[in-house]
């Protein structure tokens, strides 16, 4: 009995193309999974190359929430 986004908000992630096309439609994070694919790679062969270090470094990446109709705006 519960209605969304009146009652309850839904929000997916990764974004996939049916998020535009369910109803409602639904809220959902948005990542690069280029980018996070080539930063991983670099570091890997990185650490190949470079057998006896220790990187603790951290990276960030940058997400977007694509706001659809399955959230009650608040801004």
């Amino acid at each position: 009995g519960l209605r969304i986004p009146m009652d309850l908000s839904v929000v997916g992630y990764d974004d996939l193309q049916i998020c535009q096309y369910v109803s409602p439609k639904l809220t959902s994070v948005s990542q690069n999974i280029k980018e996070k694919a080539l930063i991983g790679t670099k570091l890997l062969l990185e650490k190949i190359e470079q057998k006896d270090t220790f990187d603790t470094s951290k990276i960030v990446l940058d997400v977007e929430i694509i706001e659809r109709q399955s959230v009650i705006s608040l801004f």
